[in-house]
């Protein structure tokens, strides 16, 4: 990162983040992280979140020191919760409402959903096709038929919803627009992306932009099979994403969804034989952080943000069965009188499709989510886990609910467990579990982690593939393993004692089949002392996977002499993710011992060193993209 003068005009706090790597060249935009805080968590009536820098600028990092001999002298890597959060596109509101609550220091920026969430709205985005055909006029839209490729590149303002059918894959730069649409009774009857068919994906790619003025919702999916919504910035919609009737497997996720005037995401009568995931979201200001709803079947939020919601972080009502909440982080902007923070809700519509359908609600589990409540508790039902209506209990409307290893702040009641065994109707005997950690808890999140991933990898979704072990090696210390390192480093030089050759190697265990794509990312995260000038990489096979992160050093090192994959001919960028297409060696060791491990050298004597995240780097990690 680099800081600039700030004019005036904007708060003396202000810092200036430049992206050199906006497609339409360098930009420059300024965040404001010195703003007035909303009146203490109080609702303000729908305020413009402050412009956003794109989704991966140069981040604040302290980087290693180096002596003038070329030998690495350990710095730890530091990464400031606020600047991931600029980084990630997250409004200044947000920021200021975050850190302004008591327990922000204490445990709330350290809550383990909120670095996983930017983590993955940080993450590289996917690499486009070859064969994606670019649009760049509204025009253009019309020619999306079912069974393309995609690449919408510019600021598109639509006139009614983008349709998208069957076997059709679109990458989105820039914005979509949508406004003054009808309502009907106050609901949105139109949405910006409008998605039916089956193998359907819509991915965002730098901060792409769904954008309303209240009157359509961002993603409406009904009739579907297979969807993936991913990536994408929404704002002022009425709903960020709605799987409405005959939904049955969808995934949306790594979505930052603000200025909602509902539910953040909602489902009615879907999930059935499939699963509808919600994953890895940062939701900030809707009235409620999703709703699980009538007759919904196989529902899951996993790790999602929910900030600043004034009724509801999240609930399931109306028939909904076997769906789940896991691992969410909650912090609620205000009590309403019939607020709760999380659970299952009643307002007499449960029983009133428990009496047109039979079908209870039932077999919903609530896992190790935190929720923070508001500043003051107000009186009435503020309780931490809503309980359903007394006329639901007696009616038998509802089955076993399960809340395991929860944990608030800033509640009137934790119920934490509901027990309705004494009704004949209802299974008896749901155990409460309250500890976080414990067997039946830790077992339960990894079922559902496992369950995602398949769910995942069917609708298609780009996943990555994180090195199992990497390091790099130094004919200056031949003796040194630096396997614990937080960067590679590759440098050829005239003369001893300043070559480097760095190592990665990945598991492929996780594949099921050959990928159709297979892409190396590699970030570059600062260069050496030698000045600006060319920095070429070579990536090479390494066939030998019998090497090993903490006992490779110089004298031991594998062999650098595997076929060329690739060259980057200019590593040099600080803050370049750069990309090499590795399908044909990740198919092949596929196909081989399901380990696949390269070697990154310098060319004789180019003499200028270049530094890559290694997999200690948070930040800056090496992956396998797998399409």
């Amino acid at each position: 990162m680099k800081t600039h003068p700030i004019p005036s005009h904007h708060h003396p706090l202000a810092f200036r983040f430049r992206n050199k790597n906006h497609p339409s060249g360098p930009t420059s935009r300024v965040f404001d992280v010195g703003a007035s805080l909303l009146a203490k968590f109080g609702i303000a009536s729908k305020p413009a979140p402050t412009p956003r820098p794109s989704r991966n600028p140069l981040r604040v990092i302290r980087l290693p020191l180096f002596a003038a001999a070329g030998a690495l002298i350990a710095a730890p890597l530091q990464a400031d919760i606020s600047a991931d959060m600029v980084a990630a596109g997250i409004s200044t509101r947000a920021f200021n409402f975050l850190e302004a609550h008591p327990r922000w220091d204490s445990s709330l920026k350290s809550e383990p959903t909120l670095a996983t969430v930017l983590d993955a709205l940080n993450a590289p985005d996917p690499t486009v096709p070859a064969n994606a055909q670019v649009i760049t006029t509204v025009a253009g839209l019309s020619g999306i038929v079912p069974g393309g490729v995609y690449h919408l590149d510019g600021d598109f303002v639509l006139s009614g919803s983008l349709n998208v059918r069957s076997n059709t894959t679109l990458y989105v730069s820039g914005s979509l627009t949508l406004k003054n649409q009808s309502m009907s009774n106050g609901w949105a009857t139109k949405a910006v992306v409008d998605i039916s068919g089956a193998n359907i994906r819509v991915i965002g790619l730098d901060n792409a932009k769904i954008v309303s003025d209240q009157t359509a919702s961002g993603f409406w999916v009904y009739d579907a099979t297979n969807v993936l919504i991913q990536g994408f910035d929404i704002g002022f919609t009425e709903q960020a994403f709605t799987a409405r009737w005959n939904v049955y497997t969808a995934v949306f996720r790594n979505n930052y969804c603000h200025d909602l005037s509902r539910r953040a995401i909602h489902t009615v009568s879907s999930g059935g034989a499939g699963y509808i995931v919600a994953k890895h979201n940062f939701i900030d200001w809707a009235s409620d952080g999703y709703d699980f709803d009538y007759k919904s079947t196989n529902c899951i939020a996993f790790e999602n943000v929910i900030v600043g919601t004034s009724r509801w972080v999240g609930y399931m009502e109306e028939g909904t069965q076997s769906s789940r909440t896991v691992g969410n982080l909650g912090v609620m902007a205000k009590w309403f009188g019939e607020s709760h923070m999380m659970g299952i809700c009643d307002n007499g519509t449960t029983l009133r499709t428990f009496q047109l359908t039979g079908r209870l609600t039932m077999n919903n589990y609530f896992v190790k989510n935190v929720v923070y409540g508001p500043t003051v508790t107000y009186t009435g039902r503020a309780d931490y886990w809503a309980m359903p209506g007394t006329g639901d209990i007696e009616a038998n409307t509802y089955g076993p609910i399960y809340m395991w290893g929860n944990s608030g702040y800033n509640y009137a009641n934790q119920t934490g467990y509901i027990d309705y065994s004494g009704h004949p109707n209802l299974q008896p005997g749901v155990p409460k579990i309250a500890d976080p950690n414990a067997p039946e808890v830790t077992s339960y999140i990894q079922q559902t982690k496992t369950t995602i991933s398949a769910v995942e990898e069917t609708v298609g979704a780009p996943r990555n593939v994180s090195a199992e072990a990497d390091t790099y090696v130094w004919n200056g210390g031949p003796t040194i393993n630096y396997g614990t390192s937080t960067v590679l480093v590759v440098k050829d030089v005239y003369g001893p004692g300043y070559d480097r050759i760095s190592y990665l190697r990945f598991p492929l265990s996780s594949l099921t089949a050959q990928a159709k794509t297979a892409t190396l990312k590699l970030k570059v995260t600062q260069i050496g002392g030698e000045g600006a000038g060319n920095r070429t990489v070579e990536v090479r096979q390494l066939t030998n996977d019998s090497w090993t992160e903490t006992g490779t050093v110089w004298n031991n090192r594998p062999a650098s002499t595997g076929t060329l994959i690739a060259t980057i001919t200019n590593a040099g960028t600080v803050g370049q993710t750069y990309s090499v297409d590795v399908t044909d060696y990740v198919n092949a060791q596929y196909l081989s011992d399901k380990k696949v491990s390269f070697v990154l050298i310098q060319p004789s004597s180019v003499g200028k060193a270049a530094f890559f995240g290694s997999r200690e780097n948070a930040p800056a990690v090496p992956v396998i993209e797998i399409q």
